[in-house]
């Protein structure tokens, strides 16, 4: 069938050169531009049918594992995952670096500046770079998302036009593959994985999870691609519970499990209490929650938060503590309204959306975490409040424990946060738990020398190690 396929759109492409050997020798342009342009349309169908159909594992080891001279590069940094994974790797004497690529990581939550500075904006857009005006770290490639054409471009082992049928503008794309040329190993999520395999370098996919449960399924040149991005790379790791389930479905191999990678030694316990003191006395109240969850009802279910908060409040007619809520999400203002109808102005605060630094600040200076009453796992920002030693309410529906206060339903929420306001001393030594059982097993330390395995084994052509789930 591709053999069929390949002689196809040869034979097309040689057509399209003798049409437009006809169009020069008569002037007839404009009578045949529309055919020329349908039989460039049915070249680029047919060699996007015929690269999906060929996405076989990428085998290609162009070197064997060397820990002291190997290059990793690291792309696609939603919500700094990858930046974190990167300052990890090289603490453990990696050499990482993190390509950011303004052609898709343009996002304000996706500058590693906004993990590292202590920003609080009124409103979240993305036009607010400019408040982050300190340099980016050294670990940190940046790779402007349009440049002059390069004066050759760079050579891909599939057809180029494949790239512009997907959305890519060839002459701004032709930066990153170039910078992806410097490293021995790549490691990708999102759009990363549908450009992966025109770097023609190994690649390892680390998805964060929409890249995997829905862009792969789309029905179109985009999807189609990135499917088959997904299918030719050496080798997966998946860090969701249920990210198994979707790998199967995609028909892909050579995958393990690494659990989500906390760095717990930037992430630590207060040092001070003075940021709690003034807030306390800010807000005139004894007790402080925190819910930095985005306003999505339907994934983080916000309006159980509300609903489970007017409950609380009437025992005591909300005197001892207030609720601080992030400044952003979909939901944002059904969630204002909500709590305006509940009359709980006065208990719930929103403040404006706030980096990485000042999130933690934030939650250091609380008594417990509200996270999200929805998907039943748990995500970065649990295991972040865990590791600043906070106890942390969410839903969890796993078979493993783990020291968090589980609560479904309004009626369950409103029974932990009177739990932790009742019992803080208790409160505060499962905060401590927390923290340790993080470390232990989402720490740098249990996660970074698996990576390092996954790196060798890949580059050695080996089938990639597994290691026991967390979640399961």
């Amino acid at each position: 069938m591709n053999l069929m396929l390949n002689g196809l759109s040869k034979f097309i492409t040689g057509f399209i050169d003798k049409i437009r050997g006809f169009i020069l020798s008569t002037n007839r342009y404009t009578q045949t531009q529309r055919i020329t342009f349908e039989f460039e349309k049915l070249r680029q169908t047919l060699d996007l049918i015929e690269y999906c159909q060929d996405s076989l594992p990428n085998l290609t080891t162009p070197r064997r594992f060397d820990r002291d001279s190997i290059r990793i590069g690291l792309s696609y940094n939603l919500m700094n995952n990858l930046y974190n994974l990167t300052q990890c790797l090289r603490r453990a004497n990696i050499d990482a670096e993190l390509v950011l690529w303004r052609g898709f990581d343009y996002l304000l939550t996706d500058d590693p500046r906004w993990e590292t500075e202590n920003v609080i904006l009124k409103e979240f857009t993305n036009k607010q770079l400019d408040l982050l005006n300190k340099s980016l770290p050294n670990s940190v490639r940046e790779v402007p998302s349009k440049i002059a054409p390069l004066p050759q471009p760079v050579d891909t082992p599939f057809p180029r036009h494949l790239l512009e049928v997907a959305g890519y503008h060839l002459n701004n794309i032709d930066g990153y593959l170039s910078a992806m040329q410097d490293y021995d190993l790549l490691v990708v999520s999102g759009q990363a994985i549908l450009i992966a395999p025109f770097t023609g370098k190994p690649y390892i996919t680390f998805p964060y999870g929409a890249d995997l449960y829905e862009s792969p399924f789309s029905n179109d040149a985009f999807g189609k691609c990135i499917l088959a991005g997904w299918r030719r790379a050496n080798a997966h790791v998946l860090s969701g519970g249920n990210f198994f389930h979707y790998a199967r479905i995609l028909g892909l191999q050579n995958c393990t499990y690494i659990p989500i990678l906390i760095d717990t030694d930037t992430y630590h316990p207060a040092k001070n209490i003075t940021m709690r003191e003034e807030l306390l006395k800010r807000y005139d109240c004894e007790r402080l929650f925190i819910a930095p969850a985005r306003h999505s009802w339907s994934y983080k279910g916000n309006e159980k938060i509300i609903e489970a908060v007017a409950q609380v409040a009437r025992l005591d007619g909300g005197k001892r503590f207030k609720v601080i809520f992030n400044n952003w999400g979909e939901d944002l203002e059904k969630s204002r309204m909500l709590v305006t109808q509940k009359g709980l102005n006065e208990i719930c605060v929103f403040i404006g959306a706030m980096s990485k630094k000042a999130l933690h600040e934030y939650i250091r200076a609380s008594d417990a975490v509200l996270d999200q009453f929805c998907l039943g796992e748990y995500g970065t920002l649990t295991l972040e409040a865990m590791s600043l030693a906070k106890p942390v309410i969410l839903y969890y529906n796993w078979n493993n424990k783990i020291p968090v206060f589980n609560a479904f339903s309004i009626e369950e929420i409103a029974q932990q946060m009177v739990y932790i306001l009742d019992h803080p001393d208790e409160a505060a030594i499962a905060g401590r738990r927390g923290r340790e059982w993080v470390v232990e097993n989402h720490g740098p330390g249990a996660v970074i020398p698996r990576f390092i395995k996954v790196f060798e084994a890949v580059l050695n052509g080996e089938m990639v190690p597994q290691f026991p789930r967390l979640m399961e």
